[in-house]
Protein backbone atom coordinates (compact mmCIF):
# COMPACT_ATOMS: atom_id res chain seq x y z
CA UNK A 1 0.00 0.00 0.00
CA UNK A 2 1.46 3.39 -0.96
CA UNK A 3 1.47 6.33 1.38
CA UNK A 4 -0.04 9.68 0.53
CA UNK A 5 2.51 12.33 -0.47
CA UNK A 6 4.26 13.83 2.56
CA UNK A 7 3.08 11.12 4.97
CA UNK A 8 6.30 9.25 5.61
CA UNK A 9 6.26 6.71 8.48
CA UNK A 10 8.20 9.04 10.81
CA UNK A 11 5.72 11.86 10.21
CA UNK A 12 2.81 9.50 10.86
CA UNK A 13 4.28 8.55 14.22
CA UNK A 14 4.64 12.22 15.09
CA UNK A 15 1.02 12.89 14.11
CA UNK A 16 -0.20 9.89 16.15
CA UNK A 17 1.76 11.05 19.19
CA UNK A 18 0.42 14.60 18.78
CA UNK A 19 -3.13 13.31 18.47
CA UNK A 20 -2.67 11.30 21.69
CA UNK A 21 -1.37 14.35 23.56
CA UNK A 22 -4.28 16.48 22.34
CA UNK A 23 -6.76 13.78 23.37
CA UNK A 24 -5.26 13.55 26.87
CA UNK A 25 -5.35 17.33 27.25
CA UNK A 26 -9.00 17.37 26.17
CA UNK A 27 -9.91 14.67 28.72
CA UNK A 28 -8.01 16.53 31.44
CA UNK A 29 -9.77 19.80 30.64
CA UNK A 30 -13.16 18.07 30.68
CA UNK A 31 -12.36 16.43 34.03
CA UNK A 32 -11.40 19.78 35.52
CA UNK A 33 -14.54 21.42 34.16
CA UNK A 34 -16.76 18.58 35.43
CA UNK A 35 -14.91 18.06 38.73
CA UNK A 36 -17.26 16.70 41.38
CA UNK A 37 -17.13 18.04 44.91
CA UNK A 38 -18.18 16.49 48.20
CA UNK A 39 -20.76 19.24 48.59
CA UNK A 40 -22.39 18.34 45.26
CA UNK A 41 -22.63 14.68 46.28
CA UNK A 42 -24.14 15.62 49.64
CA UNK A 43 -26.71 17.95 48.09
CA UNK A 44 -27.76 15.26 45.60
CA UNK A 45 -28.00 12.82 48.50
CA UNK A 46 -30.17 15.12 50.61
CA UNK A 47 -32.52 15.71 47.68
CA UNK A 48 -32.91 11.94 47.31
CA UNK A 49 -34.30 11.72 50.88
CA UNK A 50 -36.93 14.43 50.65
CA UNK A 51 -37.52 18.16 50.74
CA UNK A 52 -35.74 20.29 53.36
CA UNK A 53 -39.06 20.73 55.15
CA UNK A 54 -39.73 16.98 55.21
CA UNK A 55 -36.24 16.19 56.46
CA UNK A 56 -36.49 18.76 59.23
CA UNK A 57 -39.94 17.61 60.30
CA UNK A 58 -38.84 14.04 61.16
CA UNK A 59 -37.35 14.71 64.59
CA UNK A 60 -37.44 11.11 65.78
CA UNK A 61 -37.86 7.75 64.06
CA UNK A 62 -38.92 4.29 65.19
CA UNK A 63 -38.60 1.37 62.78
CA UNK A 64 -39.70 -2.18 63.44
CA UNK A 65 -39.25 -5.33 61.42
CA UNK A 66 -37.47 -8.65 61.35
CA UNK A 67 -33.77 -9.23 61.98
CA UNK A 68 -31.47 -12.09 61.08
CA UNK A 69 -27.89 -13.08 61.83
CA UNK A 70 -25.87 -15.49 59.72
CA UNK A 71 -22.22 -16.27 59.08
CA UNK A 72 -20.31 -15.69 55.87
CA UNK A 73 -17.08 -17.05 57.33
CA UNK A 74 -16.12 -18.85 60.52
CA UNK A 75 -19.47 -20.13 61.86
CA UNK A 76 -22.54 -22.07 60.82
CA UNK A 77 -26.21 -21.42 61.47
CA UNK A 78 -28.74 -18.60 61.38
CA UNK A 79 -31.09 -16.91 63.85
CA UNK A 80 -34.14 -14.68 63.28
CA UNK A 81 -36.20 -12.43 65.54
CA UNK A 82 -38.00 -9.09 65.91
CA UNK A 83 -35.87 -6.00 65.31
CA UNK A 84 -36.11 -2.31 66.14
CA UNK A 85 -34.16 0.81 65.17
CA UNK A 86 -34.93 4.06 67.00
CA UNK A 87 -33.40 7.52 66.95
CA UNK A 88 -34.13 10.90 68.42
CA UNK A 89 -31.77 13.79 67.68
CA UNK A 90 -28.28 12.37 68.23
CA UNK A 91 -29.56 9.31 70.13
CA UNK A 92 -29.61 5.88 68.50
CA UNK A 93 -30.76 2.33 69.28
CA UNK A 94 -30.48 -0.94 67.37
CA UNK A 95 -31.92 -4.11 68.89
CA UNK A 96 -32.68 -7.63 67.61
CA UNK A 97 -34.12 -10.28 69.93
CA UNK A 98 -33.20 -13.86 68.97
CA UNK A 99 -34.39 -15.71 72.09
CA UNK A 100 -31.50 -18.13 71.80
CA UNK A 101 -29.60 -19.40 74.82
CA UNK A 102 -26.31 -18.97 72.98
CA UNK A 103 -27.19 -15.60 71.39
CA UNK A 104 -30.30 -14.06 73.03
CA UNK A 105 -30.08 -10.59 71.48
CA UNK A 106 -28.06 -7.90 69.75
CA UNK A 107 -28.22 -4.42 71.30
CA UNK A 108 -26.30 -1.23 70.55
CA UNK A 109 -27.26 2.20 71.88
CA UNK A 110 -26.01 5.77 72.26
CA UNK A 111 -27.85 8.24 74.50
CA UNK A 112 -26.09 11.36 73.25
CA UNK A 113 -23.31 10.95 75.79
CA UNK A 114 -22.57 7.31 76.54
CA UNK A 115 -22.35 4.23 74.33
CA UNK A 116 -23.73 0.96 75.69
CA UNK A 117 -23.90 -2.52 74.17
CA UNK A 118 -25.79 -5.63 75.18
CA UNK A 119 -23.83 -8.26 77.09
CA UNK A 120 -24.87 -11.86 77.40
CA UNK A 121 -23.30 -13.34 80.54
CA UNK A 122 -20.77 -10.51 80.46
CA UNK A 123 -19.69 -11.13 76.87
CA UNK A 124 -19.89 -8.63 74.04
CA UNK A 125 -20.87 -9.70 70.53
CA UNK A 126 -18.65 -9.05 67.51
CA UNK A 127 -20.81 -6.05 66.59
CA UNK A 128 -20.65 -4.77 70.15
CA UNK A 129 -16.87 -5.18 70.21
CA UNK A 130 -16.47 -3.20 66.99
CA UNK A 131 -18.63 -0.22 67.93
CA UNK A 132 -17.15 -0.18 71.42
CA UNK A 133 -13.64 -0.04 69.96
CA UNK A 134 -14.64 2.58 67.36
CA UNK A 135 -17.27 4.59 69.23
CA UNK A 136 -17.07 7.46 66.75
CA UNK A 137 -19.35 5.52 64.42
CA UNK A 138 -22.19 6.14 66.86
CA UNK A 139 -21.02 9.37 68.48
CA UNK A 140 -20.72 11.03 65.06
CA UNK A 141 -24.11 9.67 63.98
CA UNK A 142 -22.75 7.57 61.12
CA UNK A 143 -24.22 4.20 62.02
CA UNK A 144 -27.59 3.55 60.42
CA UNK A 145 -27.16 6.13 57.67
CA UNK A 146 -30.38 7.95 56.78
CA UNK A 147 -32.35 5.55 58.97
CA UNK A 148 -31.07 7.61 61.90
CA UNK A 149 -32.03 11.16 62.80
CA UNK A 150 -28.39 11.55 63.93
CA UNK A 151 -27.09 11.11 60.35
CA UNK A 152 -24.49 13.94 60.19
CA UNK A 153 -25.15 14.79 56.54
CA UNK A 154 -28.60 16.03 57.61
CA UNK A 155 -26.93 18.72 59.72
CA UNK A 156 -26.64 22.29 58.43
CA UNK A 157 -23.66 22.81 60.75
CA UNK A 158 -20.49 22.78 58.59
CA UNK A 159 -18.51 21.64 61.65
CA UNK A 160 -20.62 18.50 62.11
CA UNK A 161 -18.29 16.51 59.86
CA UNK A 162 -15.49 16.84 57.32
CA UNK A 163 -16.06 15.19 53.93
CA UNK A 164 -13.65 14.72 51.04
CA UNK A 165 -14.59 13.48 47.57
CA UNK A 166 -12.55 10.33 46.84
CA UNK A 167 -13.57 9.43 43.28
CA UNK A 168 -15.86 6.67 42.08
CA UNK A 169 -16.02 2.92 42.68
CA UNK A 170 -17.78 0.16 40.78
CA UNK A 171 -19.67 -2.10 43.20
CA UNK A 172 -21.89 -4.88 41.85
CA UNK A 173 -22.04 -3.10 38.49
CA UNK A 174 -23.16 0.15 40.09
CA UNK A 175 -21.18 3.40 39.85
CA UNK A 176 -20.82 4.92 43.30
CA UNK A 177 -19.43 8.25 44.47
CA UNK A 178 -17.10 7.84 47.43
CA UNK A 179 -16.69 10.30 50.28
CA UNK A 180 -14.07 10.02 53.01
CA UNK A 181 -15.44 11.21 56.34
CA UNK A 182 -13.23 12.37 59.19
CA UNK A 183 -14.41 11.34 62.65
CA UNK A 184 -13.73 13.55 65.65
CA UNK A 185 -14.13 10.64 68.06
CA UNK A 186 -12.26 7.79 66.40
CA UNK A 187 -9.30 6.87 64.21
CA UNK A 188 -11.43 4.53 62.13
CA UNK A 189 -11.21 5.03 58.35
CA UNK A 190 -14.76 5.89 57.28
CA UNK A 191 -15.96 5.91 53.66
CA UNK A 192 -19.50 6.60 52.47
CA UNK A 193 -20.78 5.49 49.06
CA UNK A 194 -23.62 7.05 47.05
CA UNK A 195 -25.40 5.91 43.91
CA UNK A 196 -24.09 8.29 41.22
CA UNK A 197 -27.45 8.25 39.43
CA UNK A 198 -29.80 8.82 42.38
CA UNK A 199 -27.65 10.23 45.18
CA UNK A 200 -28.89 7.54 47.57
CA UNK A 201 -26.50 6.47 50.30
CA UNK A 202 -26.08 2.74 49.66
CA UNK A 203 -23.00 1.73 51.65
CA UNK A 204 -20.64 2.74 54.47
CA UNK A 205 -17.28 1.15 55.22
CA UNK A 206 -15.29 1.45 58.45
CA UNK A 207 -11.80 -0.02 58.75
CA UNK A 208 -9.14 -0.18 61.42
CA UNK A 209 -5.97 -2.16 62.04
CA UNK A 210 -4.18 -3.23 65.21
CA UNK A 211 -0.47 -3.64 64.73
CA UNK A 212 1.16 -6.70 66.30
CA UNK A 213 3.48 -6.71 69.27
CA UNK A 214 6.80 -7.31 67.58
CA UNK A 215 8.61 -7.87 70.88
CA UNK A 216 7.81 -11.08 72.73
CA UNK A 217 7.76 -11.56 76.49
CA UNK A 218 11.45 -12.54 76.51
CA UNK A 219 12.36 -9.30 74.63
CA UNK A 220 13.13 -11.04 71.34
CA UNK A 221 11.79 -9.84 67.99
CA UNK A 222 8.92 -11.93 66.61
CA UNK A 223 9.15 -11.56 62.79
CA UNK A 224 6.07 -13.73 62.20
CA UNK A 225 3.72 -11.39 64.08
CA UNK A 226 0.86 -10.17 61.88
CA UNK A 227 -1.45 -7.18 62.08
CA UNK A 228 -5.16 -7.72 62.83
CA UNK A 229 -7.64 -6.12 60.43
CA UNK A 230 -11.24 -5.24 61.31
CA UNK A 231 -14.07 -3.93 59.16
CA UNK A 232 -17.73 -3.02 59.46
CA UNK A 233 -19.68 -2.55 56.24
CA UNK A 234 -23.25 -1.25 56.14
CA UNK A 235 -25.42 -1.71 53.06
CA UNK A 236 -28.75 -0.02 52.39
CA UNK A 237 -31.28 -1.17 49.79
CA UNK A 238 -35.00 -1.54 48.99
CA UNK A 239 -35.60 2.22 48.96
CA UNK A 240 -39.22 3.28 49.30
CA UNK A 241 -41.10 6.46 50.10
CA UNK A 242 -42.42 6.29 53.67
CA UNK A 243 -44.46 9.36 54.51
CA UNK A 244 -42.52 12.28 53.09
CA UNK A 245 -39.09 10.63 53.18
CA UNK A 246 -37.47 8.03 50.92
CA UNK A 247 -35.66 5.48 53.10
CA UNK A 248 -33.93 2.12 52.66
CA UNK A 249 -36.05 -0.65 54.14
CA UNK A 250 -33.32 -3.28 54.07
CA UNK A 251 -30.28 -2.72 56.29
CA UNK A 252 -27.30 -5.09 56.24
CA UNK A 253 -24.26 -5.05 58.52
CA UNK A 254 -21.16 -7.16 57.90
CA UNK A 255 -18.48 -7.33 60.61
CA UNK A 256 -15.23 -9.01 59.63
CA UNK A 257 -11.96 -9.66 61.35
CA UNK A 258 -8.76 -11.14 59.99
CA UNK A 259 -6.25 -12.05 62.69
CA UNK A 260 -3.32 -14.41 63.12
CA UNK A 261 -5.81 -16.98 64.45
CA UNK A 262 -7.96 -16.83 61.30
CA UNK A 263 -10.88 -14.91 59.84
CA UNK A 264 -14.61 -14.58 60.41
CA UNK A 265 -17.48 -12.54 59.01
CA UNK A 266 -20.92 -12.17 60.56
CA UNK A 267 -23.90 -10.61 58.83
CA UNK A 268 -26.95 -8.94 60.39
CA UNK A 269 -29.91 -8.09 58.15
CA UNK A 270 -32.92 -6.04 59.21
CA UNK A 271 -36.00 -5.94 56.98
CA UNK A 272 -38.02 -2.90 58.06
CA UNK A 273 -41.79 -3.34 57.95
CA UNK A 274 -43.09 -0.20 59.70
CA UNK A 275 -41.78 3.33 60.21
CA UNK A 276 -43.08 5.87 62.73
CA UNK A 277 -42.03 9.51 62.89
CA UNK A 278 -42.00 11.82 65.90
CA UNK A 279 -42.96 9.19 68.46
CA UNK A 280 -42.24 10.23 72.07
CA UNK A 281 -39.16 8.32 73.22
CA UNK A 282 -37.87 8.13 76.78
CA UNK A 283 -34.18 8.80 77.41
CA UNK A 284 -33.88 5.39 79.07
CA UNK A 285 -34.68 3.77 75.74
CA UNK A 286 -31.18 4.61 74.57
CA UNK A 287 -29.34 2.66 77.26
CA UNK A 288 -28.98 -1.10 77.04
CA UNK A 289 -27.34 -3.88 79.02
Amino acid sequence: MSLAPGLEPTNMKKLSFLALILALLAVSAFAQKEKITAEQVIQQHLASIGTPEARAAAKSRVMVGKGNISSKQGYAGSLTGPAQIASDGDKFLLAIVFNSNEYPYEKVAFDGKDLTVGRDRGRMTRLGEFVKAQSGILKDGLMGGVLSSAWPLLSSDPKAYKAEFAGTDEVDGQTLYKLKISSSHSAVKASLFFDAATGRHVMSEYLYTIQPHLISSDSTVNPSAKASHYSLVERFSDFKKVGDLTLPLRYTIDVSQQTAEGGETLRWVIAIKQVYYNEPLEAASFKVS
